[in-house]
């Protein structure tokens, strides 16, 4: 037999007691013959449950509507049901779930949690990075949804404690080491080193500073000594070597026949083991370079006179370029029985002969090969920093 009734009968209410004590009253209603809602039962959102507040409702304040649904019915014998559910909701966030605690980003404490109150809730207190959570330690809010409709104020808040969340390295050129850090909250730029680029970035949700500085390899400041070293062949020229030869060559005739000329051993180009060192600095000035920088500046000079046959004067004077003075530098020869020659000619009276300036001889010392100034990088304050690259050899 089909249902009589015409006007909705409410069945007895579910009670359901949630999370800090908060309520939840599930209403059906059975709906009349002609499967109608009227208006005293289909309500609004948020609007307040219908139960009066008495001794036996005690703690049942405060219920808001936040769901309602019709379940039709497929057997006319059956009347549809209409389903009201209410909630405990006040203009004062209450914690809807326990909070989920972890420290999987990177040890970090995070915290999430859930609120829940009505649609009146003040939710202007959640301010990214600056609404603190919990002590010991403290965290700031990270992340933050707000799904404020006509029936309740829900957030959904993560709280994450201050600190790195990651960090990165990788090699560069030059003995340079760049290190990368991302920091929740706070900047924690790596240290010591030269910062060169910080930035506010989203990572996962959250704003995070990430801030990156160069070091040298072993992890030390880039403009405090030497960044890197390693050997090299480099091309050096050892200078020719004049010196002058002056002897007897033989005798006729009883005389003694006396030759004089200059020795010149030519130049030599070889590769000689090198020590290249790169330094970074604020400075665009060559330093006073140790060792000394190998860079002749003058080569050898030859200046000879004497008098020929005919008893005629007779000067030589020439630059010998590429060569440096030899173990003899100079010779002299005053005739007075004996014949002579200087340079393939006669000597007939008094010569001299002289080898001066040049470089000295590089074997065995140490010296700058090259020394060169290129710009490197600029810190996050301006500062500008240069490479100085250095070239030393020991001259064997």
């Amino acid at each position: 037999m089909k249902f009589s009734h015409t006007d909705p009968k409410e069945l007895p209410p579910q009670v359901d007691i949630l999370f800090m004590g908060r309520r939840r009253v599930t209403r059906k209603f059975t709906l009349g013959a002609n499967n109608s809602i009227g208006d005293a039962i289909y309500k609004a959102y948020g609007a307040a449950d219908p139960a009066e507040i008495t001794s036996a409702t005690t703690g049942f304040a405060n219920l808001r509507l936040v769901q309602q649904v019709v379940q039709p019915s497929q057997n006319p014998m059956v009347p549809s049901t209409l389903v009201q559910v209410f909630e405990t909701l006040t203009d004062e966030l209450s914690q809807e779930v326990s909070d989920n605690i972890d420290y999987d980003l990177n040890g970090l404490k995070r915290t999430t949690r859930q609120l829940i109150g009505s649609n009146a809730a003040d939710t202007s207190a959640f301010v990214l990075g600056s609404q603190t959570f919990g002590t010991s330690p403290v965290q700031y809010l990270a992340n933050v949804k707000i799904d404020a409709n006509e029936a309740f104020t829900r957030v959904n808040a993560i709280y994450l404690q201050a600190g790195v969340t990651n960090r990165s390295s990788r090699l560069l050129d030059g003995g340079l080491k760049e290190v990368t850090v991302h920091s929740f909250h706070t900047i924690n730029a790596a240290s010591p080193g030269i910062i060169v680029n910080q930035t506010e970035e989203n990572e996962l949700g959250y704003p995070i500073w990430s801030s990156t500085t160069l070091q040298k390899y072993d992890g030390t400041d880039p403009a405090v000594g030497t960044a890197e070293s390693h050997g090299v062949l480099m091309n050096f020229q050892y200078p020719g070597v004049a010196s002058f030869l002056f002897g007897p060559r033989g005798t006729y005739a009883g005389l003694t026949y006396w030759i004089g000329d200059v020795s010149l051993s030519p130049p030599i180009e070889a590769l000689v083991q090198s020590t290249v060192s790169v330094s970074y600095t604020t400075s665009t000035s060559i330093p006073t370079l140790s060792p000394a920088l190998w860079n002749p500046t003058s080569w050898a000079t030859l200046y000879s006179y004497w008098v020929s046959s005919g008893i005629e004067p007779t000067s030589k004077y020439e630059g010998l370029r590429g060569y440096r003075v030899g173990a003899v530098s100079t010779m002299s020869y005053a005739p007075i029985y004996d014949k002579a020659s200087f340079f393939g000619r006669y000597v007939y009276g008094l010569a001299e002969a002289t080898l001066s300036g040049g470089p000295p001889n590089p074997s065995g010392n140490s010296y700058t090969l090259s020394y060169v100034i290129a710009p490197a990088f600029i810190g996050t304050d301006g500062t500008r920093y240069y490479r100085h690259t250095q070239v030393v050899a020991a001259i064997p």
